[in-house]
């Protein structure tokens, strides 16, 4: 992820309330590899996955 789009999925999970540490137990890996996936020099299809899913429930609620 490119460090504009690193910065956007920053401030989107900030705006919802959840922490990379969140993310990490909920799919029991390290916060330091949810934060390499966030700033894009680590590669995970679950870790992307998951945070895709989270942006885009704020992107609905955006638009609702």
């Amino acid at each position: 992820m490119e460090t504009n789009k690193a910065t956007e999925i920053k401030v989107i999970l900030l705006r919802l309330g959840i922490s990379q540490a969140q993310i990490a137990r909920e799919l029991a890996v390290s916060r330091v590899s949810v934060n390499q996936v966030v700033n894009g020099s680590r590669k995970s299809r679950r870790i992307s996955a998951y945070i895709e899913t989270l942006t885009k429930k704020k992107s609905s609620r955006k638009a609702a």
